[in-house]
Parts: C-alpha cells; sequence; structure tokens
C-alpha cells in the first residue's frame, strides 16, 4: 500500500469524516471545536486540492459523529456530552450554510447516565434504520454498545422504535486471546461505520493502531 494523495488541515480532534458522492466535498466533524467544517475540492476525489468552506457550529457539546442523508437534505449529528441525535435539515442539498435544526427529530441517550455519551451515528441504505454507539463509563470499567432503532418512516427520528442492542465488550472474542473478552483488555472504541454495502462493520480503537472488522450474514 502507498499514500496516493495527502490532506492536511490543523484540527485538534476530527471525529468523523464524510465525502459527497460526487467528490466535490467532505465534511470533518471537530470534537474540539464541535463544528463540521466543509472542505471544497477543486478537482473531485482529489484531497490536495482541498481548500476550507463552510462550517456549522457548535452542532453539540463533545461533536462525535455525523451523517448526510444520500439526497444531501439533511445530515444528523451527535455528541458525547450533548446525549442525544439530531437532525439538521439543509434547505440547499450538501449546503451546510443553509442547516438548520429540527426540535422535533431527536434521539436521546438511550442510558440517561450522566458519564455516558454518544460516539458515532449512521443510517442504513434507505433511512429505515439508525444506528448509534454509545459509550458506558462506570468506576470500574469503560463498554460500549450498538444501537439499531427502527424507523417506521424513513429519515424520522421522531418515528423510531425500541433498539436492538448489541453490547461487543462482553461478547467478542479475540482470535488470538481465546478466553479473553474486550472488556478483559480493556479495548475502548472511538469510531466506526458500516460500509457502503452494509455487510461489513468497522470499528476504531483509541489509544492503539487497530481496526476491528465485523462481517454481517445479513445487511
Amino acid at each position: 500500500a502507498y499514500v496516493d494523495d495527502i490532506f492536511y488541515h490543523d484540527l485538534a480532534e476530527p471525529r468523523a469524516f464524510q465525502i459527497k458522492p460526487d467528490g466535490t466535498k467532505f465534511w470533518i466533524c471537530d470534537n474540539y471545536t464541535d463544528d463540521v467544517i466543509e472542505y471544497n475540492m477543486s478537482t473531485p476525489h482529489q484531497l490536495s486540492s482541498a481548500t476550507i468552506g463552510n462550517r456549522l457550529l457548535n452542532v453539540e457539546a463533545n461533536a462525535s459523529g455525523m451523517y448526510f442523508a444520500p439526497d444531501g437534505s439533511h445530515l444528523v449529528t451527535c455528541g458525547y456530552s450533548s446525549d442525544k441525535v439530531r437532525k439538521w435539515d439543509m434547505s440547499t442539498a450538501w449546503d451546510i450554510s443553509t442547516a438548520t435544526v429540527d426540535a422535533t427529530q431527536e434521539i436521546a441517550l438511550s442510558s440517561g447516565g450522566t458519564t455516558d455519551g454518544m460516539l458515532w451515528v449512521q443510517y442504513n441504505d434507505d433511512g429505515t434504520k439508525i444506528y448509534v454507539y454509545e459509550e458506558e463509563i462506570t468506576t470500574a470499567t469503560m463498554s460500549g454498545k450498538l444501537l439499531e432503532y427502527p424507523l417506521s418512516t424513513a429519515y424520522d427520528l421522531s418515528t423510531a422504535g425500541t433498539p436492538y442492542v448489541w453490547e461487543p465488550h462482553s461478547s467478542v472474542i479475540q482470535p488470538d486471546r481465546p478466553t479473553k473478552t474486550w472488556s478483559d483488555d480493556g479495548v475502548t472504541i472511538s469510531t466506526g461505520r458500516f460500509d457502503d454495502f452494509g455487510t461489513t462493520l468497522i470499528l476504531n480503537a483509541v489509544g492503539n493502531p487497530i481496526s476491528y472488522l465485523f462481517k454481517l450474514s445479513t445487511a
């Protein structure tokens, strides 16, 4: 493997990244400034041609996740300290300068714990499900859970039903340590993403250069 292109910009804590389908823009969610930052690429899909564009300011407290709808009509965001997923409608597709928050479209932290927070958010391919990864902290340990919320109306957060909950820290067995779970080894997840086909889930760990890939038998 080799680096074909490179982009550099001084961001303190970038947590989420998404590129526009036509390759003319990408966005970064910065945990330090709590902003979603837009970059324009004069050459599509060429990161070195990027220049900074608009900012959507203070989207969440400790902004940690964002995800754009496939038609660019809105994005959803989550924050570690805001404890909710929120929906931002854009009057002009893909233009965050036209974004306004919809106060009727929210999903709250499932546990309600004061030391818990949300780390990332993503729709499935048709907007009938939304995934939220939450981190749970106690005085003894740290763990996480992935929640899959069904949406009875696509992309409408107010129609979210009871989520299916997967807790990887207690269920994932490490191939090289078959008697140990993530909790035993103190694995902490920072970000994650499903691939475009919905058949692979990638979870990235904090403090070490490890990504965990999970294959789904049903997308």
